[in-house]
């Protein structure tokens, strides 16, 4: 039990103005100065040789190239391969894979398409983070592309098989001073952040009873610790750590995947299936066993004490409602208040609002590593970000809480910060299997609900797109209301206009239907155009959507938080929509934040 201070309200006005110096700060900040040293001498440019297995055209085969062969682009910069065919493809097109073999420094889209007629396409490449990476693009088969001859034609020649002649454009990034996010842009997330607030404030149960002091530390917290992960350079070094163990871990999960399900992810299998069946949910299952052994051997309890420490001495959060907030950056809505259970009967209404906004506006560990999974290939540090998102949340989701509604009574744990989780395993192994038993029920749980949302998603669409035809607009769909309601949400937050609504479409996807489905949009979005969100926007949307605020976790709350406190659920269900709100708005706040930094 770790004694508080008492609150001291005269400390309100330099908390706020401290706040709003670190948010200045993060405006005002520009990207280091370039380096001083010598760039890197380019590669020398190499054609891919076939492998010895790679089956022989019998005819003269398609050749390619990449140009220019080198290429030096500035960090959050942007430029143009240009990938040629000597013939014009014959219809439908000729699919162009396109492979970064270096360290992940660039985004760039999985493939191109040389539509029927043409001789070339363009690979837009964006700039991350200082270093080398290598681009190789290759003649591929697939859905869009015609087929290359083989020799042998007992099955259709695969991508990697049939590359006849592939070239490699060598990229050098280098660091230089940050101009490519104009400064209204920056300022436009700054006012956003404040207007959410305000926003909030607009709903609020009890406006003369928000405290202050919540709101100052809470965005204070959020300032500081997103300028230590993305303009301290040992920050960015923890960043691409983290971003770089999380990559390592899908890594364990792919090995798990290849040994039972090799026979069907090596068949013919669509790509965007075996994303989803052989990558995504398997990470869901491998990530639950892993947290359940880290529950075992006492790490996440002292991870979640000292986050829960932290934000109830600086805040004056109660220490049940701040460990609660501090779990859910690691384990689900229903699991995180398991961490006090012995204290939802005696919770004030406020603190039970609190403990449901936890849960909506942060992500589990295992989801999380399902979203990385989907959005590496085309967002080379979702990672970094993602977990970033993840603990910004944490205070975001108090300082939303407590402004919806405020806190009037006394809590019972006002003052201590005291953890209380039942050891449900005999051992490691156990902690492991009961883990990954969970992980299945919930990765079955999450593909019924994609299988069942995506197919009411096309139904739907159907019929308003029948009868938008009626009056000449046949385009009309839910992602287009979606994203009209929201464009204003989005440029708030610091996107610009020419991309809110495809910003507003995703977001409104992840409150109607799951994020789920809006990380898979998302993944979709960059795979197929890479130009239709920038690299800043994506990082925006991203953490936006980086949250359970949504209808169907209302129900999973209730039943959940319900079960663990019968007499509680009348005050659940009272504060429940409150709380979708408080939680959208706190991940949209932690949004606007990295809005104003990268």
């Amino acid at each position: 039990m770790l004694p508080l201070p008492p609150r001291r309200p005269r400390w309100t006005l330099l908390l706020i103005a401290l706040s709003c110096a670190l948010i200045a700060a993060g405006v005002l900040a520009q990207s280091p100065t370039p380096d001083s040293s010598s760039p890197p001498s380019p590669p020398t440019t190499q054609p891919v040789q076939p492998t010895d297995n790679s089956p022989r055209s019998t005819n003269p085969p398609l050749s390619l190239s990449l140009s220019p062969p080198t290429l030096l682009l500035a960090a959050n910069g942007e430029a143009d391969l240009t990938v040629r065919v000597p013939t014009s493809p014959s219809p439908p097109g000729q699919l162009v894979q396109v492979v970064n073999t270096g360290p992940a420094q660039l985004y760039v889209a999985a493939a191109v398409t040389i539509p029927a007629g043409q001789l070339e396409a363009r690979i837009r490449l964006l700039g991350i983070a200082p270093g080398n990476a290598t681009i190789i693009v290759s003649l591929g088969s697939g859905p869009l592309a015609e087929p290359l001859s083989c020799a042998k034609d007992p099955a259709p020649c695969s991508a990697s098989s049939t590359v006849q002649v592939g070239y490699t454009s060598s990229v050098s990034l280098h660091q230089v001073k940050d101009s490519g996010t104009p400064f209204y842009l920056r300022a436009l997330s700054l006012f956003g952040t404040f207007a959410l607030m305000l926003i909030a404030w607009a709903f609020s149960t009890n406006r003369r009873a928000v405290p202050w002091r919540v709101i100052a530390w809470g965005l204070g917290l959020q300032v500081f610790f997103a300028l230590l992960v993305l303009k301290t350079p040992w920050g960015q070094s923890g960043f691409s750590a983290a971003n770089d163990a999380i990559v390592a871990l899908l890594g364990f999960t792919k090995q798990g995947t290849a040994f039972v399900m090799r026979s069907f992810a090596s068949g013919s299998i669509h790509p965007a299936l075996a994303n989803i069946a052989f990558d995504i949910l398997p990470t869901i299952i491998f990530f639950s066993s892993l947290m359940a052994v880290l529950y075992h051997l006492g790490v996440m309890q002292l991870l979640i004490r000292g986050i829960a420490w932290v934000m109830a001495r600086t805040m004056g959060t109660s220490g049940a409602e701040s460990l609660s907030a501090a779990a859910n950056i690691f384990v689900g809505q229903t699991e995180a208040p398991l961490v006090v259970k012995p204290y939802i009967e005696k919770m004030t209404v406020s603190e039970l609002h609190a403990v449901m906004v936890g849960g909506m506006a942060t992500i589990a560990g295992g989801v999380m590593a399902a979203y990385v999974g989907m959005l590496i290939n085309v967002f080379p540090d979702v990672a970094g970000h993602m977990i970033a998102a993840s603990v910004m949340s944490a205070p975001a989701a108090l300082v939303f809480a407590k402004i919806v509604v405020p806190e009037t009574g006394e809590p019972l744990t006002r003052g201590q910060v005291k953890l209380a989780v039942e050891k449900l395993d005999a051992n490691v192994i156990d902690s492991a299997a009961r883990g990954a038993s969970e992980g299945l029920q919930l990765a079955l749980n999450v593909g019924a609900m994609l299988l069942a949302f995506i197919a009411l998603l096309a139904l739907l669409n159907w019929g308003l797109s029948s009868f938008g035809s009626l009056f000449g607009l046949p385009e009309l769909s839910l992602q287009w209301i979606l994203g009209e309601l929201h464009r204003p949400l989005a440029f708030l937050m610091g996107v610009p206009w020419s991309e809110s609504q495809t910003a507003g479409t995703l977001m409104g996807e992840k409150l109607v239907l799951t994020e789920f489905v809006a990380y898979l949009d998302l993944s979709n979005v960059l795979s197929h155009n890479v130009d239709a969100l920038s690299y800043r926007s994506t990082v925006i949307v991203s953490y936006a959507l980086c949250g359970f605020a949504n209808f169907g976790s209302l129900a999973i709350q209730l039943g959940g938080i319900g079960g663990m406190a019968p007499t509680r659920r009348h005050d659940l269900a009272r504060v429940g929509l409150r709380a979708v709100l408080a939680g959208t708005l706190a991940a949209y706040q932690t949004g606007t934040i990295a809005g104003m930094l990268v």
